[in-house]
């Protein structure tokens, strides 16, 4: 599926997708994954939460987890969880790290050789 910008005399061909079974770009140079999300407001976005735990349902490969809170006249800086696999249990926010506003992810994958596959994200 290409992609074309409006207001064009002409429709040029501009980029395409990336598709799932695709592990490195046209050059053959390795794809990184890198997923940031928003901030999420788990209930009430004024109320200050105390997030517990985090569990990826990771099909395939390996996924390095980050997380920062929004502290509300900051946020903090990204806090490492480390890395999930297809066998990794919830891991626990850190008992200093795991009160705020609201939570972000950022959720990496550097696999050269599988295709990593990320399915879920729980929460609690």
């Amino acid at each position: 599926d290409g992609r074309f910008y409006d207001n064009q005399a002409t429709r040029t061909l501009r980029g395409s997708d990336i598709i799932p079974n695709m592990i490195s770009d046209s050059n053959g140079t390795p794809v990184s994954t890198v997923l940031e999300t928003k901030f999420y407001e788990v209930g009430n976005p004024g109320s200050w939460k105390r997030f517990g735990a985090l569990k990826l349902q990771v099909d395939e490969g390996d996924f390095f987890v980050s997380y920062k809170l929004d502290l509300g006249e900051k946020n903090s800086e990204w806090i490492s969880l480390g890395t999930f696999t297809p066998n990794s249990m919830r891991k626990p926010l850190p008992s200093k790290g795991n009160e705020g506003y609201r939570i972000s992810l950022k959720i990496t994958s550097n696999s050269r050789d599988a295709i990593a596959r990320l399915s879920g994200v729980m929460l609690t």
